[in-house]
């Protein structure tokens, strides 16, 4: 059964982690150990991973004294969240610390590992916080439906554009946003689709948004205003017209075609067609 992970928490975090997913999604604990969280993650069970940042590292287990470690390499639990963030890029990690100026630097640290969403324990809503869990947790699983599906046919050296358009499509992603993300000069992304005849930078963009909107709009629960904000659209209708334009449906009949498994056959058809000039003026 589909769950959120948490490591390194203690008992009473763990029961308020509990009871605010209650009803949403179970929690359980597990060790700091990537082989340990690994089989669960492969077969789709845990949708997403709660680091608790105010422990492990920092608690000097003799004395029980916390500690600061003097560089991100050298703390226990950077290292856990890179080498997790490293094997799956496309799980969500979300960090749960305390507000102080003690874990400033550790926050830091811990978003350039991979963490992707912070808890401000005492600070933050915890119901609103779950929900921001849950919203990255849905993403996740379409990223990692999509990747497996378009792994084959998109070349290694696009393959982070690739992935990064997809887990990043709640977020209302440009192209200098993307390239400046990724570390890869926007120039050069459009070249390395164009050189392997790939549709150009904005279409991939925009069929992140298409992808998450389909496998969103399967919830009965998640009228399409709801999904159309999510996704940065001005309302409805905008998030109607994009569906319209990329597919060729109406909403309606999404679903009616198999929604999301719907728009993944036509992602990866096109992606299987050899893009020119012409289809790129056309659109």
């Amino acid at each position: 059964m589909q769950h959120v992970a948490v490591v390194l928490s203690d008992e009473l975090t763990l029961r308020r982690l509990r009871k605010a997913f209650s009803g949403q999604c179970l929690v359980e604990g597990y060790p700091t150990q990537v082989d340990a969280l690994s089989p669960f993650i492969e077969r789709g069970e845990i949708v997403a991973v709660i680091v608790d940042m105010r422990r492990g590292a920092y608690i000097h287990q003799d004395a029980m004294v916390r500690v600061t470690a003097p560089s991100p390499e050298a703390d226990p639990t950077i290292s856990f969240i890179a080498a997790l963030h490293s094997r799956y890029p496309v799980l969500p990690i979300v960090g749960y610390v305390d507000f102080t100026p003690l874990q400033a630097r550790e926050i830091l640290w811990a978003a350039h590992a991979g963490v992707r969403e912070i808890i401000l324990r005492e600070f933050d809503d915890l119901d609103m916080a779950t929900r921001r869990v849950l919203k990255l947790a849905r993403i996740g699983d379409v990223s990692t439906r999509v990747f497996a599906e378009i792994m084959s046919i998109v070349p290694p050296d696009l393959h982070e554009f690739f992935r990064f358009c997809v887990a990043h499509a709640h977020e209302g992603l440009t192209m200098d946003g993307v390239a400046a993300s990724i570390q890869t000069n926007k120039k050069t992304i459009a070249l390395r689709l164009r050189r392997h005849q790939l549709p150009p930078p904005h279409r991939i963009i925009g069929w992140g948004r298409v992808l998450a909107a389909s496998r969103w709009l399967e919830d009965s629960y998640r009228p399409i205003e709801r999904v159309a904000r999510e996704l940065h659209f001005a309302g409805g209708a905008g998030l109607r017209n994009f569906l319209r334009r990329y597919m060729g449906c109406r909403t309606e009949e999404l679903r009616e075609h198999g929604g999301f498994a719907h728009a993944l056959r036509l992602f990866v058809q096109e992606l299987r067609e050899p893009w020119d000039v012409v289809s790129e003026s056309a659109e």
